[in-house]
């Protein structure tokens, strides 16, 4: 469940899917208010994510090249 956090002290990731204004954003938004309580949290549109991800990629693939 959600609401328990214990998919982030398993390490899940979670992916929240659905159509255009069903809510996701208000339950991410609510998911996160919840974890910081207790974790560090951060909060990114899929496309920033993947830039930041691949950035980070390419900064560790240069320091060991």
């Amino acid at each position: 469940m959600l609401s328990s956090l214990e998919f982030i002290e398993r390490g899940y990731n979670v992916c929240i899917l659905g159509v255009s204004d069903a809510g996701k954003t208000y339950l991410a938004k609510a998911i996160g208010i919840q974890a910081c309580k207790r974790f560090n949290v951060g909060y990114f549109h899929s496309e920033e994510l993947l830039e930041r991800m691949i950035a980070m990629k390419e900064q560790n693939y240069e320091v060991y090249s």
